[in-house]
């Protein structure tokens, strides 16, 4: 009875899914407020771009800044105070909401999610051309640990790095 009532205590995750599929890539446990930031290249002039966001106790997330390697990539729609420091243009105070992150996941980019656990580069878990859906949610604690058990038994996919 204790472990049925473990196992189906809901846990706050962060939830990575390719959008044609229902299946978790990953899932990576939260302690909210917490932060993560998402990395790539930027497709003109290889560039970085971290996108640093933050998840509420809601299980919001909010894109709360910016750090951009150059300034080439156009962009003019994210609010914020913008500054130049290191040579490194940065955007804070963004504080933009949104109940998903969604996008195109192409291998130039070299998309790669920091957590406090780590770097994982995405190329680990899906295929470039796919879109890849990151959500904050609550979900039972067997489901966390099943999929962490299906991660792990396949062979050879290293997905820190």
């Amino acid at each position: 009875m204790a472990v049925a009532f473990y196992l189906g205590q809901s846990i706050p995750l962060l939830i990575v899914r390719s959008q044609n599929s229902p299946s978790w890539l990953l899932t990576v446990p939260l302690q909210p407020p917490q932060e993560f930031t998402i990395q790539f290249l930027h497709s003109y002039d290889r560039g970085f771009v971290r996108e640093h966001y933050s998840i509420g106790p809601d299980l919001k997330i909010f894109l709360a800044e910016m750090t951009l390697q150059s300034f080439l990539n156009g962009q003019g729609f994210i609010g914020g105070e913008m500054t130049i420091e290191k040579g490194l243009g940065r955007i804070r105070n963004i504080h933009q909401p949104t109940d998903k992150i969604s996008f195109f996941f192409g291998s130039i980019a070299d998309h790669r999610l920091i957590i406090p656990q780590g770097t994982i580069r995405f190329l680990t878990l899906a295929e470039s051309g796919e879109i890849l859906v990151i959500t904050a949610e609550e979900k039972a604690r067997g489901l966390f640990l099943w999929n962490r058990l299906l991660h792990w038994m396949r062979k050879g996919k290293n997905i820190w790095g």
